[in-house]
């Protein structure tokens, strides 16, 4: 097991620097323990895009910044070979509370869809394939007016219920 952090405040001399788009991450089986700067992860820095929440699914750890999604593979249990498998641009959150762990993966939402993360593929929940065409269930603009900032996901196990409040 190990602990991943991201978007992380570093006391350097005197001051605290914030790195918003840098993860660092535990050694094996020590969850307490974040070496600083040894065990850094850094994916696409100074994009002008902070990250906003960390999830995983199996052996991948999902990288949310505000406009992309990184899939980072750490398969091997060796950071030095872990590497960015896919990146979504797009994909990325608001806010934590746009983003939620089921049973199933991880879900979250932002103004162009709901997506579903299962270990192997993304799925936009909003659209539906209909004879080799997709075909959105929501109309974008009523999508749109419904996710804002305010909203929040979560899921209900017992019933596999996903919710999606607007404030």
């Amino acid at each position: 097991w190990r602990l991943f952090v991201g978007n992380i405040y570093v006391k350097e001399g005197d001051t605290f620097r914030q790195y918003n788009d840098r993860m660092v991450f535990s050694p094996v089986n020590s969850l307490d323990i974040l070496p600083y700067p040894s065990n850094i992860l850094d994916l696409d820095i100074s994009d002008g895009d902070e990250i906003v929440a960390l999830a995983s699914v199996g052996d991948k750890v999902l990288q949310f910044k505000t406009n992309m999604m990184y899939i980072v593979n750490i398969s091997t249990g060796d950071p030095k070979s872990y590497f960015v498998e896919e990146r979504w641009k797009y994909r990325g959150i608001a806010t934590r509370e746009h983003m939620c762990e089921t049973e199933d993966g991880i879900f979250w939402i932002n103004e162009t869809g709901a997506f579903l993360y299962n270990g192997d593929e993304i799925k936009n929940l909003l659209e539906t394939e209909n004879k080799d065409k997709l075909q959105r269930r929501v109309d974008i603009t009523a999508w749109q007016s419904h996710v804002s900032e305010d909203s929040i996901v979560g899921y209900h196990a017992s019933t596999k219920q996903i919710f999606i409040l607007k404030k």
